[in-house]
């Protein structure tokens, strides 16, 4: 509906190959328009090993968590570990991008929100190898989704749900 799409979804069923997997469902979308601004914006085909942390002229300030977010939902996870013996949880939160995307993030998150992380290499054996940027700790992760949560009208409906549950869970 935002874009005004009427292609279908294209849905695949992945649960019945390993029951940890979900299904998914995807819309795909070929714009030239769409193609050539977000090139012109920094985001270009086959992104995934040189895309940069956005500039204050391709994402003002103002518009950064939402920026952010849709780079969290669509390239990050947030995971829930339950300590069986002392019911104790174990939260982390990782975003996968290249290397200076996530050092540009974490410089980010360190000067904004005090939020210290750690960044990763994902395949050691690759020269091109993509980063880990991860967040641990409830209060950490909980700023970071609490930020870029607060005042977003458009959400993807599964991480935002787990967070609110989580959210609702530690507040009790």
């Amino acid at each position: 509906k935002q874009v005004g799409s009427n292609r279908p979804l294209l849905f695949t069923k992945r649960n019945d190959k390993n029951p940890n997997w979900q299904d998914i469902w995807r819309l795909c979308i070929s714009s030239k328009r769409i193609s050539q601004n977000l090139k012109r914006l920094g985001c270009p085909q086959a992104k995934s090993f040189i895309i940069e942390f956005p500039t204050e002229e391709q994402v003002p300030d103002h518009l950064i968590k939402h920026f952010v977010r849709g780079y969290f939902e669509g390239d990050g996870s947030f995971t829930i570990y339950h300590h069986k013996r002392n019911g104790y949880k174990d939260y982390n939160l990782s975003i996968i991008s290249t290397e200076n995307f996530c050092k540009k993030l974490a410089e980010y998150m360190k000067q904004t929100f005090q939020i210290t992380s750690s960044i990763n290499i994902r395949d050691k054996r690759k020269i091109n190898s993509t980063r880990d940027w991860r967040i641990s700790g409830g209060k950490q992760i909980f700023k970071f989704l609490d930020w870029i949560y607060t005042d977003a009208n458009i959400v993807l409906k599964r991480k935002h749900d787990k967070y609110m549950a989580e959210k609702s869970i530690r507040a009790r």
